[in-house]
């Protein structure tokens, strides 16, 4: 099957050409870190939605995939027919109840380490879905790993070595924004507000036993192709990812700082 030319990479290619119609809104800012550790360790997890016995579980649940909550209150839901979900959660420990920003509620039902029953409801709506779901596996919990995932927001880029002030400018003072997030379960959203861009969920993997490359494909049954022209270098300086990739001839740097909270 074909792999999806819009990447990580070629999507943060498009913003060079992209500046001069820029948005000034940036996107809400996450909630607070929830507090009970057990229970947010239970949550903070991918989970695939697992098959059902005839009759256990509500007409519709085989509309999804995976739902994904992280320790940084983001949801990531991805349906049957590949459309994406994405946004922040609160969870309310005492009544075991998420909140999805405004796009509905989830009702925990059941959870341990090895799978989740719940209810979910769209806003609007009084109709119930029930889900049964188990942990996805992780990716290495190597240091590269648990380096690379996080939030980040893009900042600055040269090309062949030669520094893109207007890219720069747009980037720095926050007119523009490019929030890139990883987990550690191979999820990776784009979060952005420029015009020719979209923001997207997406996998993303090593490409290298060193762990010194990554892909990333915007179709989550598509596997990264670690091709030339579709994985970037990681490095890592004074804190800040820095990822290197070679796209028509042309070698990008692009630097990413922590997102704020």
């Amino acid at each position: 099957m074909k792999n999806f030319a819009t990447t990580l990479f070629t999507i943060a290619f498009v913003l060079v050409v992209s500046l001069a119609c820029k948005k000034s809104n940036d996107d809400a800012p996450a909630p607070s870190p929830n507090t009970d550790p057990t229970l947010h360790d239970r949550v903070e997890k991918k989970w695939d939605v697992t098959p059902p016995a005839t009759g256990r579980i509500a007409e519709g649940s085989s509309d999804y995939t995976s739902f994904e909550f992280t320790d940084e209150g983001k949801y990531f839901i991805i349906k049957a027919d590949k459309s994406q979900l994405k946004g922040n959660f609160t969870l309310n420990v005492g009544d075991s109840i998420l909140t999805l920003d405004g796009l509905g509620t989830i009702y925990i039902d059941e959870i341990t380490e090895t799978k989740i029953t719940f209810r979910l409801v769209w806003a609007g709506s009084s109709d119930e879905t029930t889900v049964k779901a188990e942990p996805a596996s992780t990716l290495s919990t190597s240091n590269g790993t648990g380096e690379l995932v996080g939030s980040w927001s893009i900042k600055k880029r040269t090309i062949n070595g030669v520094a893109e002030t207007a890219f720069d400018e747009a980037f720095s003072t926050g007119g523009s924004y490019m929030h890139v997030t990883l987990t550690n379960y191979g999820t990776y959203s784009i979060e952005t507000n420029v015009p020719g861009t979209a923001s997207k969920v997406g996998i993303w993997k090593w490409c290298t036993p060193a762990e010194t490359t990554i892909s990333t494909s915007n179709d989550p049954e598509i596997e990264p192709a670690c091709t030339p022209n579709s994985v970037a270098i990681v490095s890592f300086k004074d804190g800040n990812l820095v990822l290197t990739n070679v796209f028509n001839s042309q070698t990008l740097v692009d630097t990413y700082v922590p997102k704020p909270e």
